[in-house]
């Protein structure tokens, strides 16, 4: 686990490198996850919040937060196949 860890972690690295999301997403899908994981965005594409807070969770603090995350992991997103 902790070699994959490492391999996760040097692809980051080379994709910072090569200029940030765009060149994550070139080196494929497990570097856009760690992308988006060290910007804290990962709950929101493929975590335990894709979709905005519901019921009482649902605050304007909470909605606004989600929300913001969004457009982050979106625009990442786009800007890595553009």
């Amino acid at each position: 686990m902790a070699a994959a860890r490492l391999s996760i972690d040097l692809d980051y690295e080379q994709a910072r490198l090569l200029g940030g999301a765009q060149s994550a997403f070139a080196l494929g899908p497990s570097c856009m996850e760690s992308y988006l994981v060290s910007k804290d965005l990962w709950d929101v594409v493929g975590g335990n919040n894709t979709t905005p807070p519901r019921g009482n969770a649902a605050t304007p603090e909470a909605t606004k937060e989600w929300t913001r995350k969004n457009a982050k992991a979106e625009f990442a997103l786009k800007r890595s196949i553009s």
